[in-house]
């Protein structure tokens, strides 16, 4: 039997707490363990939770109202360079950011932006209670050319990015979205919600039947895959196993859709950089991650292989929060992170319009 301890929950995998009016919870959770810490030794910095307690009354549309104009557009890859070199360098919290301290914990998209389509995955009927396509599109809504979006948080964290890219591009999107939901064709315990992951599955095979039907030009797959699986009575499920049966996910999308793509995984913080920001703000830099410890290599290795097996596009996510060496937590007046598992918000409508050049390179347009 697996051993169980106490982690701060914080706002990580704060998608899972996310109540329908687009609150967050911030809470004690206790949490399944092979041994050690999935993400071990990524701890986060309880202390500093309480000096930012004040996010649990604030949405996102909220923080975006009242959000600062210091960052500006990273539209190149030299652009990206250069901010990220600067903030490689940065030692003390600039005392105006883009978002403000107290509003970084909800600097995620709310259902304000995704229309109630993103579902929580304590929800034991996701497919009955997901509002219809025509809710669940973006983009151009009416456009005949569709790319289907699926995933679990991190589609939703992308919504934004994609919707101004159908804008542009005269595509629809049409969105897939439960929180902490695993992609792989497999029934695993969820390692967020605590509990057999009966739900994720149905939906996950739900999503696929629609997007069959659908038959969308475009289908990009973008979760985050957790370093250990578990089937529901708790055994380990091998990395190989897990990997193909996201093969078995690619491959089923493959017979939909003319083009799949799957997200990678962006860099995954020692610790949580709003809170460690908010504790030394005068040592950014104790608060940055070596890029080496910001990447399981096993797993980064496994979503790779597993696209190459599938024969689908992979897109790279680390090299927008990360120089070679190093992921600082603020980059270009913004604290780049709203958790531990999630770029921020307004760091992504930051890189936007490099973000869309680049998928567009990679032949989603």
């Amino acid at each position: 039997m697996h051993s169980r301890f106490l982690t701060f929950w914080s706002n990580s995998k704060l998608a899972s707490d996310r109540n329908t009016d687009g609150l967050i919870s911030s809470r004690w959770k206790f949490r399944n363990s092979q041994k050690q810490h999935f993400h071990s030794p990524r701890f986060l910095l309880m202390a500093g939770s309480a000096a930012i307690s004040i996010l649990a009354a604030s949405t996102s549309s909220q923080v975006l109202a009242g959000a600062a104009s210091v960052g500006g557009s990273i539209d190149t890859k030299a652009q990206l360079t250069v901010a990220l070199k600067a903030a490689s360098k940065l030692t003390t919290l600039p005392s105006q950011l883009v978002v403000p301290l107290s509003g970084a914990g909800v600097d995620y998209p709310d259902w304000t932006i995704n229309h109630f389509c993103f579902l929580n995955n304590l929800d034991i009927h996701p497919v009955q209670d997901r509002p219809s396509d025509a809710t669940c599109s973006f983009g151009d809504t009416k456009s005949s050319t569709v790319l289907a979006l699926l995933g679990d948080s991190q589609a939703n964290l992308w919504l934004p990015t994609f919707d101004a890219m159908g804008k542009q591009d005269h595509v629809r999107i049409v969105f897939y979205a439960l929180a902490s939901c695993q992609m792989a064709s497999i029934d695993t315990w969820n390692n967020w919600g605590l509990g057999p992951s009966q739900g994720c599955s149905a939906f996950r095979a739900w999503a696929m039947s629609q997007i069959s039907i659908l038959r969308p030009k475009y289908t990009v797959l973008a979760f985050y895959a957790d370093d250990d699986h578990f089937t529901f009575d708790h055994t380990l499920i091998a990395r190989a196993d897990y990997g193909a049966a996201l093969v078995q996910t690619l491959r089923t999308l493959k017979l939909s859709s003319n083009n799949v793509m799957m997200l990678g995984r962006i860099p995954l913080p020692r610790n949580d950089p709003k809170v460690c920001v908010a504790i030394h703000p005068t040592n950014l830099q104790g608060c940055s991650t070596p890029r080496a410890a910001a990447v399981t290599a096993a797993t980064e290795a496994m979503l790779k292989s597993t696209s190459k097996t599938a024969k689908v596009g992979y897109f790279d996510l680390m090299h927008y929060g990360c120089t070679a060496a190093v992921c600082p937590p603020v980059i270009n007046g913004t604290i780049a992170y709203v958790d531990l598992y999630h770029y921020s918000m307004h760091y992504l409508a930051e890189i936007q319009k490099l973000v869309i050049s680049e998928l567009h390179a990679a032949k989603i347009q």
